[in-house]
C-alpha cells in the first residue's frame, strides 16, 4: 500500500524544479511536463490544484509560466499531498 499517489509525486518533483530556479525564470507547464516525461495536460490538472492550494502561482504573457507562491520552506509534503489528494487520510 503507498501512502500517497503518483499525483504527489510528480507534484513534489516539479515544485522542487521551481525551488531551484533562478528569480523571473518561470517554466511553462510544457517545460515541466517535458523534465517529467509525462503529459502537459496532466501537469496543468496538478498545478491548477496547487494553485488553487496558494502553492504555486503563474504569470502570463511572454516569459510567462510557474513559480512557488511562497518560500520554498514554509511548503511541506503534506500541504502538496492535501492539494493533490483532497486531503484523504
Amino acid at each position: 500500500m503507498s501512502l500517497y499517489g503518483s499525483s504527489v509525486e510528480y507534484g513534489l518533483h516539479c515544485l522542487l524544479y521551481l525551488a531551484d530556479r533562478k528569480e523571473g525564470n518561470f517554466p511553462s507547464s510544457r517545460d515541466l511536463a517535458e523534465f517529467q516525461g509525462i503529459s502537459p495536460s496532466y501537469v496543468a490538472k496538478l498545478f491548477t490544484r496547487l494553485e488553487k492550494a496558494g502553492l504555486v502561482a503563474s504569470a502570463e504573457g511572454i516569459g510567462g509560466g510557474f513559480h512557488l507562491a511562497r518560500d520554498a520552506d514554509s511548503i511541506t509534503v503534506l500541504d502538496v499531498a492535501d492539494a493533490l489528494e483532497d486531503k484523504k487520510p
